[in-house]
């Protein structure tokens, strides 16, 4: 069951970003929203479990919470969103939200759709602001990528390697950085104040 369902939840979500942009379109190509305000901000990503379809059956595999800084750019419209990493990849909004994306839910897995709407505080998975595309991932290449609000301060996101050939989907988490999370600068050690 929990086979159909990962192939079920890969295949909606290729199916229901395919029309919405290709890697082309999304792969480095705007370096920011012209003409629109926007709203910039530093999230720690955190990679938290690996979905993986074996000839068994699902697997979960915990991951080591690897992190990373990013940048998240919202338009004021929040039609188009800006992730920024090792490149910039630019995402579109999901009219429906979260309501035709799904995953299997089975011990180790970090969120379920019903979690992500609690999160969100909204009252169907169709209000869940969802944004995605197909973009070329570093390190990985062609995927699927969906990122969606899970409250004020943090983001969730899927990410499916199936463009590449390989039965993967990740869970990540995007939490606001914190002044203390926030990479410190290299310019050396404070100074004492001259008043002081």
């Amino acid at each position: 069951m929990f086979a159909s369902r990962l192939t079920l939840a890969l295949g909606l979500l290729m199916g229901s970003i395919a029309v919405i942009a290709s890697p082309a379109q999304a792969f480095d190509r705007a370096r920011s929203l012209p003409g629109e305000e926007t709203d910039t901000t530093i999230y720690t990503l955190s990679n938290t479990v690996t979905l993986e379809r074996t000839p068994d059956g699902i697997e979960v595999h915990p991951a080591n919470f690897d992190q990373r800084f990013v940048t998240i750019e919202l338009g004021a419209s929040s039609d188009t969103m800006i992730l920024r990493l090792d490149t910039t990849l630019r995402l579109w909004k999901i009219p429906d939200g979260l309501r035709r994306l799904e995953w299997p839910v089975k011990p180790g897995v970090t969120f379920s759709r019903e979690d992500v709407a609690a999160l969100a505080g909204v009252d169907t998975l169709e209000q869940v602001p969802t944004w995605g595309a197909s973009v070329d991932w570093p390190s990985l290449g062609p995927v699927t990528l969906v990122v969606f609000r899970m409250g004020a301060d943090q983001y969730g996101g899927l990410l499916s390697s199936v463009p590449s050939g390989v039965n993967t989907m990740h869970q990540m988490v995007f939490q606001r950085a914190r002044p203390s999370t926030r990479p410190r600068s290299d310019t050396g050690s404070a100074h004492q104040c001259p008043q002081c």
